[in-house]
């Protein structure tokens, strides 16, 4: 299934459909949120689960919320009208799951949900897509043309940076090497079972599809398949365009602007 960012239902803020938010997501990206997002918009079609890539997709709204959230200016009333007045119903991947704490106060009655997955192929997927399209930013010539895809740029540092309460991000403990990163997973995945009453925390793995899932949620199981989805080969695709576009701004303008001279002065 091709990764689709475009929202077809969250083009604007809208009246909201939904006061209501059911499910809190803690799994760290590259853990199954991508399929763990299409499943409750699945089970949840009153709203929409909220996905990291909402960040890039949709612009400097969502990242003045994020920078609020972060530094702790949003109250839960702020908040809840925020996520509601964008039909947001659940929320999943990163940034959003860097404050699961957060939401289990905002929302006390929504259940939380921890993907999970082996550490090390946590780790080489990160290696392969969140890796490179975070740390271009930095790298020429993708850092000149950042001003063009501000998303983009919010995106990597959220992912870089910014995780509150648990010291060093994603893309620090990956640059670390693979045991420190290995630890940093396994060190999250932990420290969530700790915070959230084992009640509320439903501990998953999207290769156990729906059973598990919808008995956590009290939801009857959908009469098709389980959204598997690998997104690892359309981020890379992101990955490439974003490079190349960024090239042919950096060389092709340039020699545009040269032969439009040499053109003009020619006469």
């Amino acid at each position: 299934e091709n990764l689709n960012y475009k929202s077809k239902k969250m083009a604007k803020v809208q009246e909201p459909k939904t006061s209501k938010f059911y499910v809190i997501g803690a799994g760290l990206s590259r853990s199954g949120t991508r399929s763990l997002k299409i499943a409750l918009d699945i089970l949840y079609p009153d709203g929409e689960c909220y996905h990291g890539f909402e960040t890039i997709e949709r612009g400097k709204s969502h990242n003045d919320f994020w920078w609020q959230i972060y530094r702790d200016e949003l109250t839960p009333e702020q908040i809840r009208e925020w996520l509601a007045s964008r039909n947001y119903n659940c929320g999943v991947d990163c940034p959003f799951a860097f404050f699961y704490k957060k939401w289990m106060e905002v929302y006390p009655e929504a259940k939380v949900i921890l993907n999970v997955r082996d550490s090390k192929k946590w780790c080489h997927s990160v290696k392969k897509t969140i890796l490179p399209l975070s740390l271009d930013r930095f790298r020429f010539p993708m850092r000149l043309t950042s001003p063009i895809d501000p998303g983009m740029v919010e995106w990597g540092y959220w992912n870089v940076d910014r995780i509150p309460q648990e010291g060093k991000g994603i893309i620090g403990s990956v640059l670390a090497g693979e045991e420190a990163a290995e630890a940093f997973y396994n060190e999250w995945t932990e420290a969530v079972k700790k915070n959230v009453p084992e009640e509320r925390l439903l501990v998953f793995n999207v290769a156990e599809g729906w059973e598990p899932l919808c008995k956590f949620l009290d939801l009857p199981i959908p009469d098709q398949p389980f959204p598997n989805v690998n997104d690892s080969s359309e981020m890379r695709k992101i990955l490439y365009l974003t490079r190349a576009i960024a090239w042919g701004v950096v060389v092709g303008l340039p020699l545009i602007t040269a032969a439009g001279l040499y053109a003009y002065f020619k006469k």
